[in-house]
């Protein structure tokens, strides 16, 4: 029997099921299975790097492009930031290896941190002036904090209004060397500390390295280890 007259007499549910089947035979793939590779590798990418609830969309690649063989995704970027919309670079085996790229939407909600009430510039954040909400972290500025440990004991490097969204750069660690200050230069060695007196030609915060000029004029530097008090560096 003509395999045309053999479908019509099949139940319209076979019918589909007999299509898929001789595809199948004729050695080719359902359609859309090479892009549920592509988009099964790039989760399987991204998903140890997430959070648990972080939802993920892969966008295929637009065109009429050949099929990727053996699809390999990688992050075009390095530390590049995972939330909202990513680049995915897709490298292809085959007789003609190519790389592609698309693009994927991440979104995760989470905590997220809001000044509760107005800080001025110089202060030193403390927990209640801090408040949690919660909401998607993809749709807020980059370096939004996410925790209170982040921003406790840091001072504030400008003026930061109350209900304002809490990001890194507004931050800095305290001054504990202002400019033009005495201070107490250290050299340390084995068994012994030698201290000569200097004054601080630029501020610092702990561990930063400042300038400074010492009494007979020559200038060093040193690295702030305490208010007032730095160690040489040679």
């Amino acid at each position: 029997m003509p395999r045309r007259r053999l479908l019509r007499s099949l139940p319209v549910p076979l019918r589909g099921l007999s299509l898929c089947l001789a595809a199948l035979l004729l050695g080719g793939q359902p359609a859309g299975a090479e892009e549920d590779l592509v988009t099964s590798r790039v989760r399987d990418l991204l998903i140890p790097q997430l959070p648990e609830n972080a939802e993920i969309v892969v966008q295929q690649a637009a065109g009429n492009l050949p099929p990727c063989e053996d699809p390999q995704p990688f992050l075009p970027q390095s530390g590049q930031r995972l939330l909202g919309r990513v680049s995915i670079g897709v490298r292809c085996a085959g007789m003609s290896p190519q790389t592609r790229y698309l693009q994927a939407t991440i979104s995760v909600n989470g905590d997220y941190l809001v000044v509760r009430r107005a800080i001025r510039a110089g202060e030193i954040v403390e927990p209640d002036m801090l408040e949690l909400r919660q909401g998607p972290l993809e749709r807020l500025p980059r370096g939004t904090l996410t925790a209170p440990e982040q921003a406790v004991g840091l001072q504030a490097g400008r003026a930061l209004s109350a209900g304002s969204t809490l990001q890194d750069n507004a931050l800095r660690r305290p001054l504990l060397v202002e400019r033009n200050a005495r201070v107490t230069l250290e050299a340390q060695g084995a068994g012994f500390v030698i201290r000569r007196e200097a004054v601080a030609l630029e501020g610092g915060s702990l561990d930063s390295e400042v300038r400074l000029r010492a009494d007979s004029g020559e200038v060093l530097r040193g690295r702030v280890i305490g208010a007032n008090r730095l160690t040489v560096l040679y």
